[in-house]
C-alpha cells in the first residue's frame, strides 16, 4: 500500500481576475520526487504556496504528510523545508541552509 505525501484536489486560486489555479488535482506517493515544469504563467509557484501553507486555495483540499494546508497549516510547516534557490548559484557562508539541504546543494559553491 503507497502513502500519499501529497495530495491535492481541486484547488483553485484567484488573484483577482486572473485564475492561476483551476481545479488542479494530484497525488504525490511517499518517497518519490515531484518537478513541476511548464511555462511562465500556468500556476506552478502558486501550487507551491498553497502546499507550503503560504497561500490559501480559494477551493479545493490540499494535505501534505497527511495534514490540511488549511487546518493544520502549523503542522505542516513543521514537517517540511522549502529552500529557496540560491542567488546565482552561490551560497554564502551564514545562509540559512539546513542538513538535509546542504546534502542536496553540496554541488554549489560556498563563498565566505
Amino acid at each position: 500500500m503507497t502513502t500519499e505525501a501529497i495530495v491535492a484536489d481541486g484547488i483553485a486560486k484567484h488573484f483577482g481576475d486572473v485564475e492561476a489555479l483551476k481545479g488542479v488535482s494530484f497525488a504525490v506517493p511517499e518517497g518519490s520526487v515531484l518537478g513541476l515544469l511548464g511555462p511562465n504563467g500556468p500556476g506552478k509557484t502558486t501550487a507551491v504556496r498553497v502546499l507550503t501553507t503560504l497561500l490559501a486555495p480559494d477551493a479545493g483540499k490540499a494535505t501534505v504528510l497527511g495534514h490540511d494546508v488549511r487546518a493544520d497549516a502549523q503542522i505542516v510547516r513543521a514537517s517540511i523545508e522549502v529552500q529557496p534557490p540560491p542567488r546565482c548559484g552561490v551560497l554564502r557562508q551564514g545562509d540559512a541552509v539546513t542538513r538535509p539541504a546542504r546534502e542536496v546543494l553540496a554541488s554549489d559553491r560556498i563563498e565566505p
